[in-house]
């Protein structure tokens, strides 16, 4: 039984890996560890579940850093599964043997703990992922609804968290539903509750997001603007943007490629993370050259490096070169752990000639500019959707990352990195105009919507209306309510449990 059990845990992560690539897994990837969990025999086989789980979880989502290591950073093979072992696996590994350890201190309540519990459980889990300093909060179950479009519109009113619970519930009540006995589902009325419970969790908030999507304005509103955003991916290896010739020859290209907008027109056009990567060359001469090929009404949003106040280090930054006007700048506030953080930087080493120390930013993430106000994130900050709100809560009306997923080959991680800015486009209705190195770089709708986007792999430019916008959601509003609501519920579930009379555990 135990092996079996374990089976059963090894089976559901490589479920919601495989979720990424095909959604409808997203609803029933987790029943057999839930199953596991039901039918451990004591809370010590919990927690080895949990662990095995998140293991596996963590090296299923986790693989490529492989071929990064070994291909980017020059490292060895047994180095570079080494460290996917200690960085990623080890620490889903406690993550989730922490959540299965702590079922166990919750009284069996049939029915509500799989509705409620669980999915609360999860979501906090998935919350320590953003709040953890190791970890990187990729592979939340939300995510994986994405490409089912009409279900994800439900993100602007809880996030990614409000998906992820859903989900979650979904998949706790179809383990409920195979239990067959053990005290949860004998009676008829549960098992046709947990029924009804799993059709209304999908249905309803697809009606929700038929009805957004259909009121959804293409472009401006009443008293909202709208202009051309070009977003630009020069399609360069990270060898060959840290390698100290060409820089001219990338930034032409990069020129090249933005091409020349019409006079009168407005154009945003952004470039990728750490483009202009040579802090000593980010001249006013440099400037003046860049500002010659742009129109007075353009707005360049270019990735580079900029020296720190300090004198100590630099700042991965992003630099907003108008066609006409003063240059300004936001430095990435979210340094990547185990590459960018002064921390955990020496277990990687210096890649190429990338700056050896970083140092994060301090300036807020909204931005004002000719064309309104707008948010920035750098690569990975798109991940964090509190940091991302809270730009647009400060007033941006458009959403802008610089990415740079040249590291991730062609696989599944580009797209999953994509999907994560797509969330934020949702979460906060905003159109998000996202510029990645080598792909996928793409202009956004408020709705998810992919308005237009480049080839993996390939140099190109793509081009799309925008708008500035000032209506805001639910969740912009209120902010991650769905996680205060769980703490609440567990807390009062913890209380009842301490309170009932004695019954069996999950």
């Amino acid at each position: 039984m135990p092996c079996m059990l374990t089976v059963l845990s090894i089976l559901s992560a490589a479920g919601l890996a495989a979720a990424f690539g095909c959604w409808p897994l997203g609803f029933v990837a987790l029943v057999p560890f839930f199953q596991a969990l039901i039918r451990a025999a004591s809370i010590w086989q919990r927690l080895w579940l949990g662990i095995v789980f998140g293991a596996f979880h963590g090296g299923f989502m986790g693989h490529w850093l492989i071929p990064t290591l070994t291909g980017h950073f020059d490292k060895s093979t047994g180095f570079a599964i080494l460290f996917v072992i200690l960085a990623v696996c080890v620490p889903a590994a406690l993550l989730y043997g922490i959540l299965a350890l702590s079922i166990s201190l919750f009284r069996f309540q049939g029915f509500r703990f799989f509705l409620l519990t669980l999915p609360a459980l999860w979501t906090l889990a998935d919350l320590a992922k953003e709040w953890l300093p190791f970890f990187i909060p990729w592979g939340l179950a939300g995510y994986a609804a994405l490409p089912f479009q009409t279900f994800a519109q439900a993100a602007d009113l809880g996030g990614v968290y409000g998906l992820t619970f859903l989900m979650v519930a979904v998949n706790a009540l179809v383990a409920f539903l195979f239990t067959g006995g053990r005290g949860t589902g004998r009676k008829r009325g549960r098992q046709a509750a947990a029924v009804l419970s799993i059709v209304f969790l999908i249905l309803v908030p697809c009606i929700y997001g038929m009805a957004r999507i259909a009121a959804f304005e293409p472009l401006a509103g009443p008293g909202e603007s709208g202009f051309s955003a070009v977003a630009v991916q020069g399609n360069f290896t990270p060898k060959d943007r840290w390698s100290g010739n060409g820089f001219h020859r990338r930034l032409n290209r990069y020129l090249d490629l933005s091409g020349k907008g019409e006079l009168k027109e407005a154009r945003l056009i952004v470039w990728p993370e750490t483009v202009l990567n040579a802090p000593r060359k980010v001249d006013s001469r440099l400037l003046e050259g860049i500002r010659a090929r742009l129109y007075a009404r353009d707005l360049l949003v270019s990735g580079g490096l900029r020296q720190a106040d300090s004198g100590h280090g630099v700042h991965n930054s992003a630099y907003l070169i108008p066609g006409m006007g003063k240059v300004g700048w936001y430095d990435k506030r979210r340094l990547l752990p185990y590459g960018e953080s002064p921390v955990l930087k020496p277990v990687l080493g210096r890649f190429a000639r990338a700056p050896a120390r970083f140092e994060p930013g301090t300036r807020p993430a909204v931005v004002s500019t000719r064309l309104g106000p707008m948010g920035l994130s750098i690569c990975f900050e798109a991940l964090y959707p509190e940091a991302v709100r809270q730009s647009v809560a400060g007033g941006a009306g458009l959403l802008i990352n610089l990415s740079n997923d040249a590291w991730f080959g062609k696989g599944v991680m580009p797209r999953l990195h994509l999907a994560v800015s797509a969330m934020r486009a949702i979460e906060n209705r905003r159109f998000l105009v996202r510029a990645s190195t080598g792909g996928i770089s793409a202009v956004i709708s408020p709705t998810g919507e992919l308005l237009a986007a480049t080839e993996l792999g390939k140099p190109s430019a793509v081009t799309h209306r925008v708008a500035i916008r000032k209506k805001t959601s639910l969740y912009t509003r209120l902010g991650n309510w769905v996680i205060l609501g769980s703490v609440l519920l567990l807390m009062a579930q913890l209380a009842g449990s301490a309170f009932a009379p004695v019954s069996r555990r999950p």
